[in-house]
């Protein structure tokens, strides 16, 4: 755990205690904790769900304002997660503010949703589809989900987890974090489902879920891969059909220089 930890109060949300995050103020796991092996692992196949009871101020800071933040150190922070709240510079009073995801090249983030007022947010990762909920899944839809990018045999070795800071160190978390759940696996909808329903009467924050069945998305990229694949091989395909021809073409050129040769050599 850092120095410079946040704050512990009592009797924030339905008197239960929280972490007051303020700048340069943040924890940090130390390396190979089980959290941290827990995160790591092949990117585009790795599952875990994780929660939390967080509200943000946007008050002191500036966006975004990273409440968790996964990185791997080994490959110079190549590969990252972060769940953040983010809010457009220098408009504070104007620009809604939202809850953002971001997992290796790809982001995505919340519409019509309030970050500064207490929720339960559920980060599920599923092989490449990754999921953000708030609150539950009233629509049937999640507030924000993305797919991951990275080549199929990409790996993550989770040297840092950190709670209120970036891996820069440039930004921090000004908000309360009142639980974080980690499991090791994307949960079941009615597992997923029962969890909330426990933090939802614990913190007294409604939560609804009317299981997701649609992974669009996802199905959407696969396609749009599959398709970049056999166009590169019917490339491939054309670049070979295209030698034989070529070489078919100079073997009957020689050949009739051959033969004009000897039709010479007889006149």
């Amino acid at each position: 755990v850092s120095e410079y930890h946040p704050m512990y109060r009592r009797n924030v949300r339905n008197f239960m205690p929280s972490l007051r995050f303020e700048p340069t103020q943040y924890l940090n796991y130390v390396e190979y904790s089980y959290l941290q092996r827990k995160l790591s692992g092949p990117v585009t196949s790795s599952n875990f769900t994780l929660f939390f009871v967080a509200k943000g101020y946007t008050t002191v800071g500036s966006s975004p304002w990273p409440l968790f933040t996964a990185v791997d150190g080994h490959s110079a922070y190549s590969y990252q997660l972060h769940v953040v709240i983010e809010q457009q510079a220098g408009v504070q009073d104007s620009f809604e503010a939202r809850w953002k995801i971001l997992c290796g090249s790809v982001s995505e983030k919340t519409t019509g949703i309030d970050p500064t007022q207490f929720s339960i947010v559920t980060f599920v990762k599923t092989g490449r589809l990754v999921r953000l909920f708030i609150n539950g899944c009233e629509s049937g839809k999640a507030a924000a989900e993305l797919v991951i990018e990275e080549e199929d045999d990409a790996a993550a070795n989770i040297t840092d987890a950190l709670f209120g800071m970036d891996a820069n160190g440039a930004k921090y978390f000004d908000g309360e974090l009142s639980e974080f759940l980690a499991y090791s696996s994307d949960l079941s909808d009615a597992q997923i489902d029962s969890v909330g329903r426990y933090l939802s009467r614990k913190f007294d924050i409604s939560w609804i879920w009317n299981p997701p069945k649609d992974k669009q998305i996802l199905d959407e990229w696969l396609e749009k891969k599959a398709r970049g694949k056999i166009k590169k091989k019917r490339d491939e395909t054309s670049g070979e059909a295209e030698d034989e021809e070529e070489t078919e073409r100079s073997t009957y050129k020689q050949d009739m220089i051959q033969v004009d040769q000897t039709m010479r050599s007889f006149g």
